[in-house]
């Protein structure tokens, strides 16, 4: 599947993507204790090439990405952010099937206070409804699973990658 395609290389790139957000996130009242913790909404517009596979065809989906995002650091100086998303988007594909995409996801990323340590994890579910040219619907589900962690020589201890997808 072209979308789980190189999740490998896009989880390194995460990672560090992570890391300068946790940096960057934006100023808060910090507690007596030195803790805070922020909430930001975040929409973006996105295109992507999704292969059914259920059968195989390709579809160009375009959405919107809606996310809440909170970041937080403890009194002991661990930063991170959680953020619970979802995308709604729709595509044509050559066939001249519709495409419907929901998805609905929920991330993780953890930085120790020198940010020598990053852990992240990721857990979306796609749900894809699909209506032929005849008018036949039919509809397939995509999960994926990845947790990663980088210790503080930038070497990846964990990699857990995993793609499923149900045909109904």
């Amino acid at each position: 599947m072209r979308l789980l395609q190189g999740m490998g290389r896009r989880m390194a790139a995460t990672l560090g993507a992570l890391a300068l957000v946790a940096v960057l996130a934006p100023a808060a009242a910090v507690a007596a204790d030195g803790a805070f913790v922020v909430h930001e909404n975040f929409s973006e517009t996105q295109t992507r090439p999704i292969d059914n596979p259920c059968n195989g065809e390709t579809v160009l989906v375009t959405g919107t990405f809606r996310f809440e995002i909170t970041y937080f650091e403890t009194p002991s100086g661990i930063q991170g952010s959680a953020r619970t998303g979802v995308f709604q988007g729709t595509g044509v594909s050559p066939s001249g099937a519709t495409y419907v995409v929901t998805n609905a996801g929920h991330d993780t990323a953890v930085f120790q206070a020198d940010t020598s340590e990053i852990s992240i994890s990721l857990n979306p579910t796609w749900h894809f409804v699909r209506t032929g040219p005849d008018g036949t619907k039919e509809d397939f589900f995509m999960r994926v699973v990845l947790i990663a962690h980088t210790d503080e020589t930038g070497t990846t201890t964990l990699d857990v990658e995993q793609a499923s997808a149900e045909c109904l």
